[in-house]
C-alpha cells in the first residue's frame, strides 16, 4: 500500500520511510496490546514542522481523503467513538470542498450513540459542506431517521441560511 501510494504522488518511497514513526494505539491512545478491542494506525513525520505548502498538497491528494471517508465509514460500523472522531477530525482538515465520501460518512456519524462523534460529524459539515450540498446532506440527514440527524440538519440549514447569525449565537 506505502510503495503504491508513494507512486501515486511521485515519491521516492525509500527517502519517505525514515522520516515515517508508526504507532499502533488502541482507541483510547494506549499501545495496541493483544487485548485491545478497537485499533487505529497513527503515522506521523518524525519532524513535526509542516509548511503552509505541504498541508495544501495533502488537501489535494484525493486518493487518501477517499481512503479515509473509507475508513471513518469502518470506524462507525465498529462502535469505536474516538477512532471514528479522530478520522472524522482529519476529514475535517484535510478533506477538499463538497467531497462526497466526507460528507456521507459525516451523515452517517450523526446518529452516533456518543455525542463526540456527532459533533465532529457536525464540524466536518459545516467545515466541507457547500450550498449545492445541502440536498444531498438534507437527503442522507432524513432519511436516518434519528433524533440526532435532525438536530444536525437543523444546525446546517441554519447555518446555510444565515451564516453570520448562526456564527454569532455559537460565539
Amino acid at each position: 500500500a506505502l510503495r503504491y501510494e508513494a507512486a501515486i504522488l511521485g515519491v521516492c518511497l525509500e527517502d519517505t520511510l525514515p522520516k515515517l514513526m508508526i504507532t499502533f494505539i488502541d482507541g483510547l491512545g494506549y499501545p495496541l496490546t493483544k487485548h485491545s478491542v478497537c485499533n487505529i494506525m497513527v503515522m506521523k513525520l518524525d519532524s513535526e514542522v509542516h509548511t503552509r505548502h505541504a498541508a495544501q498538497q495533502d488537501r489535494s491528494d484525493t486518493s487518501s481523503v477517499d481512503n479515509l471517508s473509507a475508513i471513518a465509514m469502518q470506524r462507525l460500523s465498529q462502535n469505536c467513538a474516538e477512532s471514528a472522531r479522530l478520522v472524522l477530525e482529519a476529514l475535517a482538515i484535510l478533506a477538499p470542498r463538497s467531497h462526497r465520501g466526507s460528507l456521507t460518512a459525516a451523515c452517517y456519524a450523526g446518529v452516533n450513540k456518543d455525542a463526540s462523534v456527532r459533533e465532529q460529524a457536525l464540524e466536518l459539515l459545516l467545515r466541507i459542506m457547500q450550498k449545492i450540498d445541502v440536498d444531498y446532506v438534507h437527503r442522507l440527514l432524513e432519511t436516518r431517521r434519528d433524533v440526532h440527524a435532525k438536530r444536525i440538519l437543523r444546525e446546517v440549514l441554519d447555518y446555510f441560511q444565515e451564516p453570520e447569525r448562526y456564527l454569532a449565537e455559537m460565539g
